[in-house]
């Protein structure tokens, strides 16, 4: 019974992994409609929260948990979103043989977030923050962006493929880069100043994320995740200055 405990963390990191995999395969079958496999990423990252957690809270963690993780998240935040951003572009592109190559350069996206992923396994700095964007948050992203590209029609395909392809860069550099960001998976339960002062941030932030969303719906994703880069920083430094 012990072992079946302890191995609940795994249980639900495969469960993140199967979702990434069906979200793939309902890409090709639900276009144009492309909402049904957002919501198995949805539901992977929901799962990605809730692998990590159980396994604090069951004194569970393991080397082999979290390459199990790493293994998931590169397919579940990497590789759906770059098929989803694939049949997304569909719906500007011709759909001609010459389609097929013009978007190869998007698959460098999963190359970023693998070595993202190998990375952060051996990084063995303070996991209180983020050192680079995390693979879930650049899904998170591409769900916002591929839905825009949906409700942009008569679009000048150039523009598009370079606007695409200067995303990709950028938040694959993101993604390797050592840019401090705030993590959403700890500081629970607070135990001093620190963790209550960052708490406290986090909430804010996450009710501002609520609000874009509402606003924007999935595009609001995109624009959260922004705000996100852009302010993490700032309140690392405001974080910092609570030491005990």
């Amino acid at each position: 019974m012990k072992k079946f405990i302890s191995f609940i963390p795994n249980l639900l990191t495969l469960g993140n992994l199967f979702c990434g995999i069906t979200a793939i395969w309902l890409t090709f079958y639900a276009y144009p409609d492309i909402h049904i496999p957002i919501y198995f990423i949805f539901a992977a990252a929901l799962l990605d929260v809730f692998d990590g957690l159980t396994a604090r809270l069951l004194h569970s963690e393991s080397a082999i948990g979290g390459d199990l993780d790493s293994l998931s998240d590169i397919v579940s935040f990497a590789v759906a979103p770059t098929f989803l951003l694939l049949e997304a572009l569909r719906t500007n592109l011709p759909d001609t043989a010459e389609y097929k190559w013009i978007v190869l350069p998007l698959f460098v996206m999963p190359l970023f977030a693998a070595y993202r992923l190998a990375r952060f396994n051996r990084d063995t700095r303070s996991r209180r923050f983020f050192y680079g964007l995390p693979v879930p948050a650049n899904a998170l992203f591409w769900i916002g962006w591929s839905e825009r590209l949906i409700q942009t029609e008569s679009t000048s395909v150039p523009l598009i493929l370079s606007l695409t392809y200067s995303l990709v860069i950028i938040m694959g550099i993101l993604m390797v880069s050592n840019l401090p960001l705030l993590s959403l998976k700890t500081h629970i339960p607070s135990r001093n100043r620190q963790e209550k002062v960052t708490n406290l941030l986090l909430l804010i932030l996450g009710l501002i994320g609520l609000v874009i969303v509402a606003l924007w719906k999935m595009v609001g994703f995109a624009h959260f995740i922004i705000v996100y880069i852009i302010v993490s920083p700032f309140i690392i430094k405001r974080i910092e200055r609570y030491k005990v």
